[in-house]
């Protein structure tokens, strides 16, 4: 087809094609290329036509793998419901509950949404599928959705093709058009360091977290920062990267008990500590006399060990709060543009750290 075409000529193609069902809603359209060699116009006049037809709404661009035709989800106009969903890989039978700190995320989504008159879906999604199915008729029902823990890029492609009002809590990649709550895992970690160096601890072991979590890799380079700011060397055989697994947890501190010195522990998590805390016992080392442990998060129950756990605190049920009045805020003004907003940690200091000299 030969064509002398403006953008605003190139735009009726284009709405035509997908009004016709050529392009489905979701499809990827072809390249700017190809869509010059197919109608005989420059790159330019197809760049315009593209970004004219994103302005309006009819496609959407996702950076790294094309432009779509974008789709709105059937549903009733506002309907007053909300999705809160986490996400697992490959757990049938994880639900939010199972995680200790997303229940207690929960709770601030729960209160601030039903105080804002919304109802709520509450579920998991598994970023290994093949096929998000299951989030679009979640979303079929509800305005906007928030969803913790996000790794995989293909699910964010989705939801940025599908076009879902999105806030997200703790992900572990990054994006310019979603709304993110993030931690400030870093400077945690540097407080809890700084705590143990105060106290004489020298030889610092951290434990857990997994390398494609980006929280988890805040926490060790905020680690390894707090110990060079207290002039302490950064060695390599006192970190054991071993996810976030409580099995893996524990066969890290047996590993580190056989092979290294060490007076205190940072686990990237609490219930990574508890693991520890379990297999210093077996092991007859006494905390705190012995070694002393900090966990991450300050789950309710972290109070409630023996001894009770000092730990970097997260301001879970304000994640919460903070994702519900983001998302709101975004359903209102319906932005193009992510917003992130940081939120502060605090070390709580308890019965499982002592002076590494009072031993």
């Amino acid at each position: 087809m030969v064509l002398n075409s403006t953008p605003q000529e190139l735009q009726n193609i284009i709405m035509r094609s997908i009004n016709e069902g050529i392009w489905e809603p979701g499809e990827r359209i072809p390249s700017e290329r190809q869509l010059a060699q197919s109608y005989n116009v420059s790159r330019t006049v197809v760049r315009k036509a593209i970004a004219s037809l994103i302005e309006k709404g009819v496609l959407i661009a996702v950076p790294g793998s094309g432009t779509y035709v974008s789709t709105t989800p059937e549903k009733p106009t506002n309907s007053k419901t909300l999705a809160f969903l986490v996400c697992s890989r490959g757990k049938p039978d994880y639900t939010v509950t199972t995680n200790l700190f997303y229940a207690q995320v929960l709770r601030g989504v729960e209160l601030t949404a039903r105080r804002m008159g919304y109802q709520l879906i509450v579920s998991t999604i598994d970023e290994l599928s093949r096929d998000f199915g299951s989030l679009d008729e979640i979303m079929a029902k509800a305005d906007g959705l928030i969803l913790g823990e996000l790794r995989c890029q293909r699910l964010h492609d989705h939801i940025m093709r599908k076009r879902y009002p999105t806030a997200l809590i703790s992900p572990s990649l990054s994006s310019p058009y979603l709304d993110t709550v993030k931690i400030d895992s870093y400077s945690g970690s540097v407080a809890a360091v700084d705590y143990l160096a105060s106290l004489g601890h020298k030889k610092i072991a951290f434990v857990g977290g997994s390398k494609n979590s980006l929280p988890a890799q805040e926490r060790l380079e905020g680690y390894k920062a707090g110990l060079r700011k207290n002039d302490l060397e950064v060695t390599e055989g006192l970190i054991r990267i071993s996810g976030w697994d409580f099995e893996n947890a524990r066969q890290a501190v047996c590993d580190l008990l056989e092979q290294e010195e060490f007076t205190a522990v940072l686990a990237a998590s609490d219930y990574l500590a508890f693991a520890a805390l379990q297999v210093l016992r077996e092991h007859n080392y006494r905390v705190p006399d012995d070694i002393s442990v900090i966990g991450f998060d300050d789950l309710e129950v972290s109070a409630q060990q023996s001894p009770p756990l000092t730990s970097v605190r997260v301001h879970k049920e304000h994640l919460g709060k903070l994702a519900v009045n983001m998302l709101l805020a975004r359903l209102e003004d319906n932005r193009d543009f992510g917003t992130i907003t940081n939120v502060p940690s605090e070390l709580i200091k308890r019965a499982s750290c002592r002076p590494a000299n009072s031993r």
